[in-house]
């Protein structure tokens, strides 16, 4: 009975660390890799593009995607690459959701004064979003280099650069926030703004810019729901003293951050003058001021609490 019990243990055992191993397999993230760079002979990208995938399957998080041939022949069908060789990000993560990947690897090489250039960006297809880039530069005069080189650039590119996506979920210091077409709300960097491809930023609800300090945040500079345009008009919110105090502080890389997601000119911007303590006078884009001091509550500018998904 005992040798019974024992043998059926052990296939309860041997059964769950198979399943244990397929539900890792299972949680990797499909990647396929596409190689540009119009002037660039096709025998360095396929060397540099062989070792991303080299480099991508080893990781133990991704998995190339089998059907690269066709992912990348329908790119090739695409109507910028067949006039300009080039796809745009919104294109490749629109594809590459057709085509069941995770994240697109879009390897750019050039040349130039003797050295070969390799900008890499992981994207997002579910997002739009860059979510890791690396570049580098170097010789490859040989094999050896050219070899030495890709495998630099993979190394780089696994290890990230750029705060992975599900970073978005928390509030930063100062952030752009937006909510997606699903209801999600994100907070980006200016860098990872800058990086969502254009036709993607029309996916995103752009609700204001977050400063956050000492672990509570709030919004800024709110954008109307019905026309679009960004307003400072006065209501109940009044800003208690503290955040007061960090508009001043942060109104430089604040009216940066705004310009960024509003665009130039479009997004109001303000200079502080005087103090805190003495109370700041506001100069609004467009010729309006608004002041106000630590006596009259009532004349702050507004804030807004941050959103919930």
């Amino acid at each position: 009975m005992k040798r019974l019990f024992s043998i059926v243990l052990l296939l309860i055992l041997g059964v769950g660390g198979c399943l244990s191993v397929y539900a890792q397999e299972q949680v990797k993230k499909k990647v396929a890799v596409y190689m540009t760079g119009a002037s660039i002979d096709d025998a360095y990208k396929k060397v540099i593009g062989a070792k991303l995938v080299s480099a991508i399957t080893a990781s133990g998080e991704y998995a190339a995607v089998e059907r690269t041939a066709d992912f990348l022949a329908a790119l090739s069908a695409e109507n910028d690459y067949q006039t300009s060789g080039e796809v745009r990000d919104s294109q490749i993560a629109r594809l590459g959701q057709k085509f069941g990947v995770r994240y697109v690897v879009v390897a750019d090489v050039s040349e130039l004064f003797s050295e070969y250039f390799i900008a890499t960006r992981m994207i997002d297809v579910e997002s739009g979003l860059v979510e890791r880039a690396f570049d580098i530069n170097g010789p490859a005069e040989s094999m050896s280099q050219l070899v030495e080189l890709s495998l630099k650039v993979a190394d780089g590119l696994l290890k990230g650069v750029y705060t992975p996506s599900v970073d978005t979920d928390r509030p930063k210091h100062l952030s752009l926030c937006v909510v997606d077409k699903k209801g999600k709300v994100n907070y980006l960097t200016v860098e990872q703004w800058s990086k969502v491809p254009d036709d993607n930023k029309l996916d995103y609800t752009k609700k204001g810019v977050c400063i956050i300090e000492d672990g509570e945040g709030f919004l800024v500079s709110m954008r109307d729901a019905v026309s679009g345009d960004w307003y400072y008009a006065c209501n109940n919110n009044a800003p208690r003293l503290w955040q007061c105090k960090l508009i001043c502080k942060y109104f430089d890389p604040l009216n940066a951050a705004l310009n960024a997601f509003a665009g130039e000119g479009v997004g109001y911007s303000w200079t502080c003058e005087g103090s805190y303590e003495k109370g700041t006078v506001f100069y609004f884009f467009g010729g309006g001021t608004f002041m106000f001091s630590k006596t009259d509550i009532y004349a702050f500018r507004p804030v807004f609490p941050l959103p919930e998904s």
